[in-house]
C-alpha cells in the first residue's frame, strides 16, 4: 500500500484541481481495482494531501468483496521537489484497517495483481522498468499501521479462511527505499502468526519501490523461503537470548 500511496501522491499533485474524483479515477485506472474515497483534501501550494476512508474492492476474477481499507492517509510533499532529482516527502502516515488476501483456485493472488499493475507492463522481473529511470525519493518520517489481515486461500482445493489482528505500528526515518520497511513488516507479520502468507501480503508493495527486498517476492519460493528463514532466525535470537544480568 505504501507503493500506491507514493505513486498516488504524484498523480494527485498532477490532478490537484480535480480533487477526490480524479484521485479515485486515476487509482482505479492504474490498478484495475475499484476505489472509493469518502473524504479528501489537497493543498497543492503546501504539498499536503489527506484522505480518509479509502476502500479498494477486488478486480474481476476475484470475490466481490473488500480488498483494502485505509482509515487514514496524511502526506506532505515539497512541491518544488516534484520537478527535481528526488521527491522529498517530509511526512507520510498510513493507517490500514484491513487487508484481505485472496488466492483463487488457479493460484492467482490479488495482492500480486495489485502490485503488478502499479509496476506497469514495462517492468522486468527484478522490478526495474525497461528504458526508464526511476525517480529517487526520501521520506523523512514514515508511519505505518496495519490493524487486520484476512486470508482466503482456495488454491489447495479446500477453503482456508483466517483473520489475524497483528496491530502493527512502525515508524521510520529518512527512508530512501522500502527495503528496511519491507523486511521489518515481514518480521512483524511472521511474529503475528501469518507464517507462509506474510510475503504474499507484502507483495502489495510494487517491486520497483521496495528496494533490494522487492525482487525477493518475485523470484520464486526459494528466495522467499531464504528471506523468511533469515527473519525467523533474527526473531528467534532476539526472544531466545538470555536476559542480561543486572
Amino acid at each position: 500500500m505504501v507503493g500506491v500511496v507514493f505513486l498516488g501522491a504524484v498523480l494527485t499533485l498532477a490532478w490537484m484541481l480535480l480533487g477526490r474524483f480524479a484521485f479515485e479515477r486515476e487509482l482505479a485506472v492504474r490498478t484495475g481495482f475499484p476505489v472509493e474515497i469518502e473524504r479528501f483534501y489537497c493543498n497543492p501550494f503546501r504539498g499536503e494531501i489527506r484522505a480518509n476512508a479509502i476502500s479498494f474492492g477486488n478486480p474481476p476474477g476475484f470475490p466481490n468483496s473488500l480488498f483494502l481499507r485505509v482509515s487514514g492517509l496524511d502526506l506532505t510533499i515539497k512541491p518544488l521537489s516534484v520537478r527535481g532529482e528526488a521527491l522529498e516527502i517530509p511526512e507520510l502516515s498510513l493507517v490500514v484497517d484491513q487487508l484481505s488476501l485472496v488466492v483463487t483456485e488457479t493460484g492467482q493472488m490479488n495482492t500480486r495483481v495489485f502490485s503488478d499493475a502499479l509496476d506497469g507492463p514495462g517492468t522486468t522481473g527484478d522490478g526495474v522498468s525497461s528504458g526508464q529511470t526511476e525517480k529517487s525519493f526520501i521520506i523523512e518520517h514514515l508511519l505505518i499501521e496495519i490493524q487486520e489481515v484476512d486470508i482466503e486461500d482456495l488454491s489447495s482445493g479446500s477453503v482456508f479462511v483466517r483473520r489475524y489482528r497483528p496491530a502493527i505500528r512502525r515508524e521510520f526515518e529518512n527512508v530512501r527505499d522500502l527495503d528496511v520497511v519491507v523486511r521489518t513488516l515481514l518480521g512483524d507479520l511472521l511474529q503475528a502468526g501469518l507464517e507462509a502468507y506474510a510475503p504474499d501480503v507484502l507483495t502489495v508493495i510494487p517491486a520497483r519501490l521496495a528496494g533490494p527486498a522487492g525482487p525477493v517476492f518475485l523470484q520464486g519460493d526459494e528466495r522467499i523461503k531464504a528471506t523468511m528463514d533469515s527473519v525467523i532466525e533474527l526473531l528467534k535470537n532476539r526472544f531466545d537470548s538470555p536476559a542480561e544480568e543486572p
